[in-house]
This record gives C-alpha cells, sequence and structure tokens, in this order.
C-alpha cells in the first residue's frame, strides 16, 4: 500500500515548464554545471543515479496571503566541483514577500524495522535529506546533486496580483545562471490562528542537552524555549505543554484551608504569557493538572481552572491530559470532572464507552481509527470529540507518517485526512525526540528514522526540517478547505449561480476510501497543487458572486 505514497513524488508544489522532455537538468551558464527546479515535495539525494526529476527552468507559484509556499533550485554539479555556491532572489516586492533560503542538509539512516516497501532498498542506510541549513552557501563536489529549499512568504498587506522576479545561480567559480520566478497572489488571507487544532510536545531535556544548559534555571533555557515555542507557532503547532513547562509562571494559591469551591488563584502572570502565544497563534493546551495531584488537588485545581477558562473564553482552547495510550486514570478523569463538569479530558486510544469521563478520544490513524469504526461512530454519537495522532508505521496500513524516509508527502496530506474525516485536531507526541543525536543519526527512537523529531538542535536555536515545512503546507491547505466549505455555505444563501456552486462542491467531493481518495485524486486530479489552486479559484470566485 505504501506503494501509493510513491505516487506523491510526482506531485509538484508549484508548477514548472520543462526545457526539454525526458531532460533531468537544465544547462547553466557555459554548460559549467546543471540545475533543475522542484517542488518541496521531491526529496533530492546526493547522487544522480537516485535523481527522477525533470529539467526546468521556470518556476511559477501561487499563494494566498499569509502563507509561505516552498520549492527547491537544484544543481548538478556534473564536469568540475563549485565552490561557495548561492542561490539569491532578486526583484520582488519587499513589502509584500520576504524570501528565505536554505541548502539541503543530509543525515544517515539506519535500515528501520518497517518494510522496504517503506524506503527503497538502494537507499536503506544511506544518507537522507531532511535538515534545512543555516548556512548562506555550500560547495559541491563534482558529480554530486544538491538542493537549495527557498521559501516565499506573502504577507496580509500583499496585494493580490502577479508578480515576477529572478532566481540567480551563484557559484563563486562559474558564471551565474538567472531562471524566471513567477508569483500569483490570490485575494483572500489564511488566517493566524489555524482553524485545526494541534497538539506537539516539545522536551525540555533534550533543549538542555543539546543546547548545553545546565540547569532550567538558567535564563537561556526559558530564552531558548521561547525560539521553539515561537517557531512552532509559525508552523502552525502548538506547543502543548507550553502553559506547563518553564518559563511559565503557573497560577499561585493566594487563599487557603477551604474548600475547594473557595479556592482562589491568582492568574495574572499565567494569563500574561498564555495570551502572548495565543496572540502568536496557538490554538490548544494542556493544563497543569497531572495524576501526581492528591485527590483533593485535583479537584480544587480542575475547579479553578474551568472557571478561569470560561472568564477568559479559553474553554475551548485547552483540556486535562492525565494519560498517553493507555486507559488507566478514570478515577482521575472522574475528580477533574467533579471539579468542572466542562472541563475536558483527552486520551489517545479508540473510543470506548466504559471510560465516560474522557471527553476528547485521539485514537491513532492507522491502529485506532480505522481498525475500530464501531466505536468511532459511537464516539460521535455520544457527541465526543475526536482528533487523531500518528505514529510509528505499520507495514500493510495506509496512513501517513511523519518518518524522514517516509515520501515528503506524508506530513502535508495528514492535515487533509483530518479534515475529509471532520477530526477537530491532530496531536503528534515530540518535535525533539533526540534520543541520539541528530545530526548524527536519523535515528531519533528505536529502529526508526526521524520518529519524534521535526528540528534539529542549531548554533543557537532550532533549524528546521523538509518534513516540517510540508506539515505546515498541510495545514495551509486546510485552511482552503475550510474557506472554500464555508464559502459554499454562504453561497448557497445568497442564491449563487448554480453553475459556480456545483463546481465549487465538485472540488470536496472525496472518495470514501482514504486510500481510493489519495490514488483517485493523483490520478484524476493531478497532484497536490493542482487542487489546491482549483479550490483557490474557486473561493475567489465565490467571493466575488
Amino acid at each position: 500500500m505504501r506503494l501509493l505514497a510513491a505516487l506523491f513524488i510526482m506531485i509538484l508544489s508549484v508548477s514548472f515548464y520543462a526545457a526539454g522532455p525526458g531532460e533531468s537538468f537544465v544547462q547553466g551558464s557555459k554548460g559549467e554545471y546543471l540545475y533543475t527546479v522542484e517542488s518541496g515535495l521531491q526529496k533530492v539525494f546526493q547522487e544522480v543515479r537516485e535523481f527522477n526529476g525533470r529539467a526546468r527552468n521556470l518556476v511559477e507559484l501561487s499563494l494566498a496571503k499569509n502563507e509561505y509556499e516552498p520549492f527547491q533550485v537544484v544543481v548538478y554539479a556534473e564536469k568540475k566541483s563549485l565552490t561557495s555556491v548561492k542561490i539569491i532572489i532578486d526583484g520582488i516586492d519587499e513589502k509584500s514577500f520576504s524570501v528565505k533560503i536554505n541548502p539541503v542538509g543530509y543525515v544517515r539512516t539506519i535500515k528501520p524495522y518497517y518494510s522496504p516497501n517503506y524506503v527503497p532498498a538502494s537507499l536503506q542506510g544511506e544518507f537522507w535529506p531532511d535538515p534545512l541549513l543555516e548556512e548562506e552557501t555550500i560547495n559541491i563536489k563534482k558529480g554530486e546533486v544538491r538542493p537549495f529549499w527557498i521559501t516565499i512568504y506573502a504577507s496580509k498587506d500583499a496585494k493580490a496580483g502577479n508578480y515576477e522576479g529572478k532566481i540567480k545561480i551563484t557559484p563563486a567559480d562559474s558564471e551565474q545562471t538567472e531562471l524566471p520566478l513567477k508569483i500569483k497572489v490570490y485575494s483572500f488571507t489564511l488566517p493566524a490562528k489555524s482553524n485545526l487544532k494541534t497538539a506537539f510536545w516539545l522536551y525540555g531535556r533534550n533543549i538542555m542537552q543539546y543546547h548545553n544548559i545546565k540547569t532550567k534555571d538558567e535564563p537561556r533555557y526559558g530564552e531558548m524555549l521561547k525560539k521553539y515555542y515561537t517557531d512552532m507557532l509559525e508552523h502552525r503547532m502548538s506547543p502543548f505543554e507550553i502553559g506547563i513547562n518553564r518559563p511559565c509562571p503557573l497560577p499561585k494559591l493566594i487563599k487557603k484551608g477551604v474548600t475547594f469551591k473557595d479556592d482562589h488563584y491568582d492568574f495574572t502572570g499565567w494569563d500574561k504569557w498564555m495570551q502572548d502565544w495565543l496572540d502568536k497563534g496557538l490554538n490548544y493546551f494542556s493544563l497543569p493538572i497531572t495524576l501526581e495531584d492528591k485527590e483533593g488537588d485535583i479537584v480544587s485545581k480542575s475547579f479553578a481552572f474551568g472557571k478561569h477558562l470560561k472568564e477568559k473564553n479559553w474553554s475551548d482552547l485547552a483540556c486535562v491530559f492525565l494519560t498517553d495510550e493507555t486507559y488507566k486514570g478514570e478515577e482521575e478523569r472522574g475528580l477533574v470532572h467533579k471539579g468542572d463538569p466542562d472541563l475536558k479530558n483527552a486520551l489517545t486510544n479508540p473510543p470506548d464507552p466504559k471510560y465516560p469521563n474522557v471527553d476528547i478520544w485521539i485514537p491513532q490513524m492507522g491502529r485506532g481509527y480505522y481498525d475500530f469504526p464501531e466505536q468511532i461512530e459511537w464516539a460521535k454519537k455520544a457527541g465526543k470529540e475526536l482528533w487523531m495522532y500518528t505514529s510509528s508505521p505499520d507495514d500493510g496500513k495506509f496512513y501517513p507518517c511523519m518518518n524522514i524516509d517516509m515520501e515528503a508527502s506524508e506530513p502535508r496530506i495528514t492535515p487533509w485526512l483530518c479534515f475529509k474525516h471532520d477530526l477537530k485536531g491532530y496531536l503528534y507526541w515530540c518535535v525533539n525526540q533526540w534520543a541520539n543525536d541528530p545530526w548524527q543519526s536519523a535515528e531519533t527512537f528505536k529502529n526508526q528514522n526521524g520518529n519524534g523529531s521535526f528540528y534539529y538542535p542549531g548554533k543557537d536555536g532550532p533549524i528546521h526540517s523538509i518534513r516540517l515545512e510540508n506539515f505546515r503546507d498541510g495545514m495551509e491547505d486546510y485552511e482552503y478547505f475550510l474557506l472554500l466549505k464555508t464559502g459554499i455555505a454562504e453561497a448557497k444563501k445568497k442564491g449563487a449561480d448554480s453553475q459556480i456552486l456545483a463546481k465549487a462542491q465538485k472540488l470536496l467531493l472525496w472518495e470514501d476510501n482514504d486510500e481510493a481518495f489519495v490514488l483517485k485524486y493523483v490520478k484524476v486530479s493531478g497532484g497536490i497543487y493542482k487542487l489546491r489552486n482549483d479550490i483557490a479559484e474557486s473561493i475567489e470566485r465565490l467571493q466575488e458572486k
């Protein structure tokens, strides 16, 4: 079934025009090197034998306001080594756009436990592209292929319309090559706060280890956490423990020795901390209530937090997360509801009626959501909130996986499936599970490559991965789908043209079976961006009418 994922390699994240059929590269200036451009959904290896792209010499991309859009410029040093190769973007409006350029780095993978269907046999244990390096320039050895990851961001204030610029490939010891860049900005704006709730952990102990911080009391610990938190939110990932982990100022109990209904906490510092992150796009967080708390404290805290969240209108942004992948803790979840019946308990397991104190069920997509359809249906009818999470690969089952040695499309397609199944959120366990030095080995989790690790520790903060960028693209796609869905509903009320409505509705008529949906979608629609651009144009037509 993973062969379906291989089809995603063909998908282009931007529209390109080929220089010649069947060619892999275009000749650079004076023929001293070759180049091409690729989407963010193509993993480009250093060995030319592994490159299956086509020669392209024009980049044409489209995006909404407040959206990021990536592509890659690939340089092949066919005849000689190249030194200090740099990519420059010129000529685009600096007020409307910002540009980030990173050479793609490589990390050695191990031969994993999962089937070779997931990993081409020739690449097991080889270097895979993933980290996006901080260096502005790189050297490229003779016979080596190296990509540069380029991200264009259209500001909220950008005007809709067409823009042009130039991409320059500038080796220090060869003449530069120019290719055209065309950008289309749509008339609509993506929201700063994502509508799909997310929950990702950041492990403080690994921040300390890999950034050489001895104690959590060091100011640098809090500063580094804030850098990672900020970057996560820029990639539409909500740090789940942000309301608990230092330097978060936890609420202080200012009245003691009374019953739980009279307990009073000072939330001043906590509120300011949380509001700052909510303003940056945080859309979900866990509360500092744990199994280690005494019975009375669970009730007291739940009452206080429940009441305060209602006062702040934050009730739908928070939950209590007591246990992970186990049904244990039902008695304590009952204590949470004793403190406040409206406070939500979340649990990462398939839904089960025997545990009535769970309000948010978060089954694993492959071994939970697909495998327990009756329990999923029960949860829907019972009014429970449904999320999903993904984790380790499972041979023979289709669901997206975030590991390095998967197709680049898998992180991107994950929010699509959340929209397709009307799931309210997506949880992933960690963004910095660095059991080994991630720069030296992709085995950040036993017998797997990259599980639980979206970032690399840089000199002074987080380094991005290809998977991180593709997940953000998927979250942005989710907003496209939602804008179209709400646009259709509003257009119906206003009596919009029936033909325009029919075309718009057809774009969201997806197959019931996820594998059939993926296969049919790739064949019929011609790729992720064909559908995305069709949806964007439909959104604009609905707004016009």
